[in-house]
């Protein structure tokens, strides 16, 4: 004979079997249609998904930690998606699923987004927040509330700001026209391309081209540089353009003459800080001609290189060898700022350049700058 069963045991076997019954063991998962996701909302969420109101216990008000922003990442809002139960619990399959049915409070178990970007994401439920998580900028700078509170879901958190800097700070360029570098993900208004999928996806979308950052539509040097300066006087842009184009007595400068051009925009050594770029002078750069030994001296009121051959460093009588990068008024380019007009001797005492330079320079005394054989590395003669 079997021993007697207990009411309470009888009730309890009861209870389970009538909320089995009722979820029906469907498959449990985020994403379900309406139908299954009923056997979810026989406990928690409603008919419009799993998620809580209302909580296991009833609770609706979001001031509850139970139900909390539960509704504000499963709905698609202006920022972003909707966000997949299982990016922060583990779901479970069967309603009966071992660490389901256990009790209270549900635990946080993060998924591959939160963890994007080499985040660590944690949960603290005494403070209500997540805390270094991906989707709320964890790896992005100048967000305003990278730990939004989860119970406060009045939309004072929910901002393009709250996340990322707007515009971040350097070495972003300072330019608030996301959609200017961003076209795959905002619209021509300005909003997120919800239906693109591309904001907060786990990674960043950016258009290619050195000139969407810096420089114009002429070329990527500055004007503009990564702060937003168009003068000459900042030290991001001083004598760029004065290189990069041609004048009348050198053909224009390579940017590699002067900087480690990246292939692309996640190269090594690109974005890879506050700036400043880094001045380097290649093996074969120009600057490195006739045996010179060039260096770059930022500091101080009168940023300049010195010992380039570029500005005569090999050569003798120049007057003005090491120009200052931040000063470009013409009063620092003439014949004589290089080298002597005529050279020093050994250099024959005549000023007639044309009689033995005759492929650099004109009979009229200008400098055959489409010839390219005026300041290219070598002397030329006859």
């Amino acid at each position: 004979m079997s021993a007697p069963v207990s009411g309470i045991a009888v009730a309890a076997a009861a209870a389970s079997a009538l909320l089995v019954a009722a979820c029906d063991r469907a498959p449990l998962a985020s994403g379900l249609p309406a139908a299954a996701q009923t056997s979810c909302s026989a406990c928690h969420g409603s008919v419009d998904n799993a998620a809580p109101p209302a909580a296991a216990d009833g609770e609706s008000a979001s001031s509850v930690l139970a139900v909390g922003a539960h509704q504000q990442h499963l709905r698609a809002g202006n920022l972003r998606n909707p966000i997949a139960c299982g990016e922060c619990h583990l779901v479970p399959t069967l309603v009966d699923a071992p660490g389901h049915l256990d009790p209270a409070p549900a635990e946080v178990r993060f998924g591959e987004l939160a963890r994007h970007g080499d985040a660590a994401p944690s949960w603290n439920r005494e403070r209500a927040a997540c805390r270094n998580v991906y989707c709320h900028g964890a790896s992005l700078a100048g967000g305003q509330q990278t730990e939004p509170v989860w119970t406060q879901v009045d939309g004072s958190q929910r901002a393009c700001s709250a996340c990322h800097g707007f515009p971040p700070p350097p070495p972003h360029p300072p330019l608030a026209g996301c959609k200017y570098c961003h076209p795959a993900t905002l619209l021509d208004d300005g909003r997120i391309d919800l239906a693109a999928a591309l904001h907060v996806d786990g990674k960043v979308d950016v258009t290619s081209g050195c000139t969407r950052c810096h420089g114009s539509s002429e070329g990527p040097a500055p004007p503009v540089d990564l702060q937003g300066n168009s003068e000459t006087s900042a030290i991001g842009v001083g004598a760029h353009q004065s290189h990069l184009r041609a004048g009348q007595y050198r053909q224009a400068i390579a940017c590699g003459e002067c900087h480690l051009v990246p292939a692309a925009l996640v190269a090594r050594g690109h974005v890879d800080g506050l700036g400043p770029a880094e001045v380097r002078f290649g093996t074969d750069a120009l600057a490195r001609a006739d045996g010179a030994t060039p260096t770059w001296q930022r500091e101080g009121s009168t940023p300049n290189c010195s010992d380039v051959y570029c500005h005569g460093a090999t050569l003798g009588g120049g007057l003005i060898t090491e120009p200052v990068w931040t000063r470009v008024d013409g009063s620092q380019v003439g014949c004589g700022t290089c080298h002597g007009l005529p050279p020093p001797p050994p250099h024959p005492d005549d000023g007639d350049c044309a009689q033995c330079h005759s492929r650099t320079v004109s009979s009229d005394g200008t400098i055959d700058v489409a010839g390219g054989a005026h300041i290219d590395g070598t002397v030329t003669q006859f």
